[in-house]
């Protein structure tokens, strides 16, 4: 371990600040809240001393990453680069949204399934990426989304037909989850409709802390601190 130096968590602050929807090559995934700025009277901004830009983005990147993150961790998720899309869906299942690939385990409540098959590389990628940011900020281990399950809701349950990618740290750690031993840690993302999006519900838990974290990702990466994205409101409908 070392600790996380100033100039490395202000690098990160401007390389989120410096993705933005309005540049293809530089696609704003970061999930990261929308900050609400007021506008600065015209000829103040290049007056404003540099200290001060610096010491406003490094109090705003303290203030996102709360008093249980790990900043290595964090300045690690921050180096994740994963595309906004691909050549396939993010999914590959049938007509009636089923994988194409047989059952792993069942309960009755859920079907679970290998991602490898299912989940598109580069949406898995996409998700990791934002999966380790949000474990960084409650100090949980980052994973490499090799240990990946899809799970699907059934009749039975209460969320039929809900798909779910889960990530573990280790492959003991997804057997004992998915056997129902004690499943110390969890992170599951959820897709959730919204409108005529889907967006990205993560939880995330922690037993032995008795810590959980909800956060929500829209269709177009915009993060909802501490939200589970059923309490968020959907897209205005596009103008006819």
């Amino acid at each position: 371990m070392f600790k996380l130096s100033l100039s490395i968590l202000l690098a990160s602050v401007m390389v989120l600040s410096a993705c933005s929807d309005d540049n293809p090559t530089s696609p704003n995934y970061k999930p990261y809240p929308g900050k609400s700025a007021k506008e600065a009277p015209k000829g103040t901004e290049a007056e404003a001393p540099t200290s001060s830009k610096v010491a406003q983005s490094l109090q705003a990147l303290k203030d996102d990453m709360g008093s249980d993150a790990d900043p290595v961790k964090v300045a690690k998720a921050l180096k994740a680069r994963p595309p906004n899309s691909g050549p396939e869906p993010m999914l590959m299942l049938d007509k009636n949204k089923t994988p194409l690939v047989p059952v792993l385990h069942n309960t009755i409540k859920l079907n679970y399934y290998e991602c490898d098959g299912v989940v598109a590389p580069w949406f898995r990628e996409l998700v990791v990426a934002e999966m380790n940011y949000f474990s960084a900020l409650m100090n949980l281990p980052l994973v490499d989304g090799k240990n990946c399950v899809v799970s699907i809701g059934t009749t039975s349950g209460l969320t039929p037909g809900r798909i779910s990618i889960d990530l573990h740290e280790t492959p003991e750690r997804l057997k004992d989850c998915l056997s129902a031993k004690l499943c110390g840690q969890f992170r599951s993302m959820s897709l959730i409709e919204k409108g005529t999006t889907l967006y990205r519900s993560y939880f995330l838990s922690d037993m032995g802390r008795k810590m959980i974290s909800r956060q929500c990702v829209n269709h177009e990466g915009k993060w909802f601190k501490d939200k589970n994205c059923y309490d968020v409101d959907p897209p205005p409908l596009p103008k006819s």
